[in-house]
Order: C-alpha cells, then sequence, then structure tokens
C-alpha cells in the first residue's frame, strides 16, 4: 500500500512540474480577479510580494501579470503598480453549484452549449465497470463532450452507457441536451445519483478540450446514476475550470445532535 502511495504521489508531483511556473501564478492571481477577491480598480500586491507569496522570481511573477494584462483582467501604471480590471463588455458568468447533480444541464438561455468529440463503443476501463456493475472489459457506449459558455468550453465530460441502453443514442443529436434527458425522454427513470467532487490535475485529453495547460488544476465530478431498480445506467467522469464552479449547501442547526448520524447540522431541502 505504501509503494502504491508513493507511486500516485509522485504522479500527481509530475503533473504539477508539467505546469510553468508562471502560469500557477497566473491562474491563482486570475482567479481572485474573477471572484473580486480583487475588486475592479485595486491595486495588487507589488512585484516583489507576489514572488515572495507564490515562491517565484519576479520574472515569473511579470510574465504572469502580462497574460493578465493581455485579457484585459489588469492594467499596469508605470510607477504606481498593478491594478484589477475588468475587460469592456466582461460579464462575469455565475458560478455553476456543484452541489447539484443536474450542473451540467444547463440552459441555452444562459449561453451555454455541447459540442460532441467522441461517440463509439470501447471495452469498459476496471473503474468503469466497476461503476457500473459490469464485468471488465464490457463493451459500453462512450461519449466524449465539452461544454460551453459563449463559446468557451468550461467543462470536459466523458460519458459511459450500459449497451443495453446504447440504442437511445443512435441516430440522436444531442447538441445542448444531455445524455441524462435522452435517457428519461426513452424512458429510463433516473431515481438515485450518487456523486463524488475532489481536484485533479488536467491530463492531454482535457488540455486540448478545454485549451489550457497539462497539469492545470480542475475540479473533478464522478457521477453514477441509477434506476429505479437501482441499476447503474450512466456514469459521468467529469472536469470543470475552477473559476466557473463551486459548492453550495444550505445547513439548519439540529437541536442536540437530531441530524443524520447525531450530526448538530443538515442539509435544508
Amino acid at each position: 500500500m505504501a509503494t502504491k502511495s508513493l507511486k500516485n504521489q509522485s504522479s500527481a508531483d509530475h503533473s504539477l512540474l508539467a505546469t510553468p511556473l508562471y502560469h500557477r501564478v497566473y491562474t491563482a492571481l486570475r482567479q481572485k480577479l474573477m471572484d473580486g477577491t480583487h475588486a475592479q480598480g485595486e491595486p495588487l500586491p507589488g512585484e516583489p510580494t507576489l514572488a515572495l507569496q507564490y515562491g517565484v522570481s519576479r520574472v515569473t511573477v511579470r510574465r504572469a501579470l502580462a497574460q493578465l494584462k493581455a485579457e484585459g483582467l489588469v492594467r499596469r501604471k508605470p510607477g504606481a503598480g498593478t491594478f484589477a480590471s475588468k475587460p469592456a463588455g466582461l460579464k462575469l458568468a455565475p458560478r455553476e453549484n456543484l452541489g447539484s447533480w443536474l450542473d451540467p444541464v444547463l440552459a441555452a438561455a444562459d449561453g451555454t452549449g455541447a459540442r460532441d468529440l467522441a461517440i463509439g463503443r470501447v471495452k469498459a476501463p476496471a473503474r468503469v465497470a466497476l461503476a457500473l456493475a459490469l464485468r471488465p472489459l464490457t463493451v459500453v457506449l462512450r461519449i466524449e463532450r465539452v461544454r460551453t459558455r459563449k463559446g468557451l468550453p468550461f467543462i470536459h465530460t466523458v460519458i459511459y452507457i450500459p449497451e443495453s441502453h446504447a440504442a437511445f443514442f443512435e441516430n440522436v443529436k444531442l447538441d445542448a441536451r444531455t445524455t441524462t434527458a435522452v435517457l428519461e425522454q426513452s424512458g429510463v427513470p433516473i431515481a438515485t445519483v450518487d456523486q463524488v467532487i475532489s481536484a485533479t490535475a488536467c491530463d492531454g485529453a482535457s488540455a486540448r478540450a478545454l485549451g489550457i495547460a497539462v497539469g492545470a488544476p480542475l475540479i473533478l465530478v464522478k457521477r453514477v446514476l441509477r434506476d429505479d431498480s437501482d441499476t447503474p445506467v450512466e456514469y459521468f467522469e467529469s472536469v470543470y475550470l475552477p473559476d466557473h464552479c463551486e459548492y453550495r449547501q444550505s445547513l439548519r442547526r439540529m437541536p442536540n445532535g437530531q441530524g443524520a448520524d447525531g450530526a448538530h447540522w443538515a442539509p435544508l431541502g
């Protein structure tokens, strides 16, 4: 077990090192600019402070700031410093709530759409077979998609459908529809969803789909959807750009630990 853990840690470290230093600083600063941590017109810390804060050289900080300036997210005044800005016409998009299993079901009215990258039958990898309660290497339908907002990709998803339901997707044009919607419209009721949210480093496939660097940080969401007989009918693996998503949940205080498992707080709704 220890050897496996060390191997996994080594792989994660390698992915992190694959990301240029300036891009890590750029990503961190961009997040703060997009979420309002640095309000419009507010001065950013100076280059020496940022270099110390992120453990990099001033040259690296300068390159990160140059990329932010090119995007119109900062403006630089000689002798005065760097200030948070907002590109003309930019309206910061609302973040998606990862607490809802429906979060890739985004309305076209919100400026979102979807593009299919690949659809075909494959032999299920071990993790997919386990999630769908199938034997290893069982043939499944694999659908790779990217979801966009105003033409820019922000979610990369790979979906696996058991062969028993694959026929529902033949001669179907998904467009902005979700695979879940196709299943339900075909008479497959979705009764329960298991969801796991974690962090991951961007791999090559997601880098190409999202137009970002390999090793960049992403939010990873895995879902297993089951019908009313508790049979798995769909398995998702989605990665999200962090500055487009957040996790939100409302809780109610429970008297004397009367929540589930004696908890003092219970989710609303």
